[in-house]
């Protein structure tokens, strides 16, 4: 059985840090965590940043149940939503989703990675 020991941190030189992330343990064992880069000197990064770390946790069962096609698609999805609404501004994130024995990534639309079955 994994656990997860909650401890980030975030080194900048700047005042205002625009980056957030979270990990979670699912029900079924899964670890899945989130980091969001808010693109520093864009307005709005730190809505950008929180909108895909809220949203990765509000789903993390299903990514963790679906597995890769899920993840890529809540990304795409996260994506398109912040084209599309001006009070956002931009981030880069990456998913991660691991039972222990196998592991896929993703970094906005992208599958970067994936080992396992799934």
């Amino acid at each position: 059985m994994l656990s997860v020991d909650r401890h980030i941190v975030t080194a900048d030189h700047h005042s205002v840090s625009e980056d957030v992330a979270d990990v979670t343990l699912t029900a079924g064992g899964h670890v899945v965590a989130v980091v969001a880069d808010g693109a520093g000197g864009v307005a709005h990064a730190r809505a950008a940043a929180e909108l895909v770390v809220s949203s990765v946790m509000r789903a993390a069962e299903r990514l963790a149940d679906e597995g890769v096609a899920a993840c890529a698609r809540l990304l795409a999805n996260l994506d398109l939503a912040m084209a599309k609404t001006a009070s956002l501004g931009q981030c880069s994130a990456v998913v991660l989703v691991h039972d222990g024995l196998r592991s896929f990534w993703g970094q906005r639309r992208r599958l970067l990675g994936h080992r396992g079955g799934r």
